[in-house]
């Protein structure tokens, strides 16, 4: 049986896609990330397709060491979701921004 290929990402689905990435927590692979996406947008991507994308790739990387560091879950006292990033790889940003 032959697969419809999914529709080219948009902005709007990028953003999205770095908001999963922002709030998770366990575990990360391409495989996962492409799994709840699938569930949430109801299109599945390849991990070719969302790694040409520099926000996802970077959005990856970033909580792929959050989690590495034991910093994954520690993540959720952002105020923002883009904030949690920012905050587990750098923590004089986070001393600097939380007072």
């Amino acid at each position: 049986m032959k697969r419809i290929r999914a529709r080219n990402l948009d902005d709007t689905d990028i953003a999205d896609i770095v908001a999963i990435l922002d709030g998770w927590s366990g575990p990360l692979s391409w495989e996962q990330l492409i799994e709840a996406i699938e569930k949430r947008k109801f299109a599945r991507y390849t991990r070719q397709a969302l790694h040409k994308h520099e926000r996802i790739k970077q959005a990856f990387s970033v909580r792929k060491h959050a989690i590495a560091e034991g910093n994954g879950v520690d993540d959720t006292k952002a105020t923002s979701p883009s904030c949690r990033p920012l905050w587990s790889v750098s923590p004089a940003w986070k001393a600097k921004t939380r007072g």
